[in-house]
């Protein structure tokens, strides 16, 4: 099995490969194991190998590689920031050279920490620096120590390397103070994939659970609309149900909501029914900062063998949003809470 590639503006020199197999429900064995590259100068008469880019590794997870392999560390290619109240994750790419660990380093001015090649450094303070991160990980939250009054911080990120050779940093600004909140939420379904064959195409959401102001929460208390989380009186209604047992506050007890709506799209991410979006709403006692969801759609599994159905899998939302609301009465989309993944296994959105 094979993608052909033709570049029309000449030939071009491809290094290395980026591929990520298994996409869900499917799971790990549609994900490619063995794979590599070839080229061709006459049209795809003939191809050659391409040295180095015979691989075999799985691909359900990430894999990055270049075919000539690089002796030093590369820098990562990416560095995002989530910051909350006290508090700063960071998540970043491999560079995919020689690196072994990264290092990350604190302060309050923007000037750069500058390591000394060859020199180990620990966590700890170094002249007016932190060094609050030493390891192999790809995210780290900081908690140490911030304040939560406006103060800015600066994060330099570095790849190094056994022999302690350190990449240029990457550099990021962090404000770790709280976040807005709101009394008004709901948890929007834009889009599904599935429903051929039916006379209603379902939002099947099976789990929802919150992150308030950078913490997951766990504490969900639900026998009706009205419950709990974390402690916090909540009031729970959704747009519409299927069928009068499934409904939107079973998404924080044991089970699901179906919600029906026939404009939903059946094979592609789609704003079909963006004018009349169907939604769990949430009204809080007290206003709170929802900063991260975890929701698992429809997992595609025969309830009783847990094996993959195509029968089952019919319903999965692939295209979600969080709106939040200052009156009850008017919505706006949440700033970069909207999230277009497969919700076939359990996803992890935060913003």
């Amino acid at each position: 099995i094979y993608l052909s590639m033709q570049f029309s503006q000449g030939p071009v020199e491809i290094s290395g490969l980026e591929i990520l197999g298994g996409e869900p429900p499917f799971y790990p064995q549609c994900a490619p194991d063995r794979y590599h590259m070839e080229g061709s100068n006459d049209g795809g008469a003939t191809w050659t190998l391409i040295p180095g880019s015979n691989r075999s590794q799985a691909s359900i997870t990430k894999v990055r590689y270049y075919f000539t392999p690089v002796d030093r560390p590369l820098a990562p290619p990416r560095l995002d920031l989530l910051s909350s109240s006290a508090q700063v994750k960071l998540i970043w790419e491999t560079g995919a050279g020689s690196e072994s660990n990264y290092m990350l380093v604190r302060s309050r001015q923007p000037v750069p920490f500058v390591p000394e090649a060859g020199r180990p450094y620990n966590v700890g303070k170094v002249g007016d620096f932190d060094v609050v991160y030493l390891g192999p990980d790809l995210n780290f939250t900081d908690t140490q120590g911030l304040l939560n009054d406006g103060t800015v911080y600066y994060y330099s990120l570095f790849a190094l390397d056994a022999n302690f050779q350190y990449t240029k940093p990457v550099i990021a600004r962090a404000v770790p103070e709280a976040r807005r909140s709101y009394r008004w939420y709901r948890f929007v379904v834009d889009s599904i994939v599935g429903g051929e064959g039916t006379n209603n195409y379902i939002a099947w959401v099976e789990d929802l659970k919150l992150q308030i102001d950078g913490r997951w929460i766990s504490q969900y208390s639900f026998t009706g609309t009205k419950g709990s989380i974390d402690g916090r009186a909540v009031t729970v209604k959704d747009s519409g149900s299927f069928n009068g047992t499934d409904l939107g506050w079973h998404l924080f007890a044991d089970g699901r909501w179906l919600s029906s709506d026939k404009s939903f799209s059946t094979a592609r991410n789609s704003d079909a029914i963006r004018s009349r979006s169907v939604w769990v709403q949430m009204d809080f006692e007290q206003p709170v900062a929802i900063t991260g969801i975890r929701y698992l759609g429809n997992p595609g599994l025969d309830p009783l063998t847990r094996e993959f159905s195509a029968e089952a899998f019919a319903q999965v939302p692939d295209l979600i949003h969080m709106e939040y609301s200052e009156d009850g009465v008017n919505w706006k989309i949440l700033d970069h809470s909207e999230n277009g993944d497969l919700a076939a296994e359990l996803i992890e959105h935060e913003w």
